[in-house]
């Protein structure tokens, strides 16, 4: 009989740690959660600045055209969103977030490298800057992906940025 009740209290020693751990990996998933929102939402801010849209929108289109400090400036930027990205990467592959928030956000990454100029800065600056792991995770989601929108269209802050310079003829319909 003491075995069995012995057994029991193990058994519900176990059953309650496993209830914690559940609750502890809601409350880290929650957290990662958080944590992306507000780094992506001080990347958006970045945004508001109009010099720096239109340079994030122009190398966007093309990081040649660009002027040596702008392109310091777009390579400022840009390097805060990546990494940004692959911080998503490495909560994704330890599940601190959802999956779907991870794909969503893989997709993502894509969609601005398939514009021209941002391509063109992701091959300078991919080896250099970036764990290889992420960057052969990207360069997987780019290969993988098809029928990708057009980051100039649909990412707001590029869009709203053209109609401002007047260039609304380079928005891809």
């Amino acid at each position: 009989m003491t075995v069995s009740i012995e057994a029991l209290g193990v058994f519900l020693t176990l059953l309650y740690l496993a209830y914690e751990v559940r609750q502890n990996n809601k409350i880290a998933m929650s957290n990662g959660h958080r944590e992306i929102s507000k780094q992506l939402s001080e990347w958006y801010f970045l945004f508001k600045n109009p010099k720096t849209s239109s340079i994030l929108t122009r190398g966007s289109l093309d990081f040649s055209s660009l002027t040596p400090e702008e392109k310091l400036e777009y390579d400022t930027v840009r390097h805060h969103h990546y990494h940004i990205c692959e911080q998503i990467f490495y909560m994704g592959r330890g599940k601190l977030i959802p999956s779907n928030v991870y794909d969503a956000f893989m997709t993502g990454t894509a969609i601005f490298l398939s514009s021209k100029g941002t391509s063109d800065w992701w091959e300078d600056s991919k080896q250099i800057t970036y764990a290889p792991e992420f960057v052969a995770e990207v360069e997987k989601f780019r290969s993988e992906a098809t029928d990708l929108p057009d980051p100039m269209v649909s990412f707001p802050p590029f869009k709203y940025t053209l109609e401002l310079l007047g260039e609304t003829g380079l928005i891809k319909q």
